[in-house]
């Protein structure tokens, strides 16, 4: 990788694309193959939801995450958001 200033993002060889595509590929695939009651938590809307519903506190409109993933990707540019809950406020507790 190559920067040519501090502002700009670094400059990716296509060996490095192709590393990062594979790598993303090959974990996406294994953890497919966990089941869904075993895979560790690895986002804190996750790890909030285990916690709340373990407490019987999860707010019924987002599972206790506190929100949602919104997808906005379109024209080859991934967007990703978070939307926080309405109901909870972002919390992940019941009101």
């Amino acid at each position: 990788m190559s920067i040519s200033t501090l502002t700009e993002l670094p400059v990716r060889t296509r060996a490095e694309q192709r590393l990062g595509s594979h790598l993303i590929r090959v974990v996406r695939a294994a953890d497919a193959r966990i089941p869904e009651g075993r895979r560790a938590p690895r986002t804190a809307a996750e790890m909030r939801a285990r916690i709340n519903i373990a407490a019987n506190q999860a707010c019924s409109s987002c599972g206790g995450t506190g929100g949602r993933i919104v997808d906005t990707s379109g024209d080859g540019v991934s967007r990703q958001n978070w939307e926080s809950c309405s109901s909870c406020g972002g919390s992940g507790v019941a009101r």
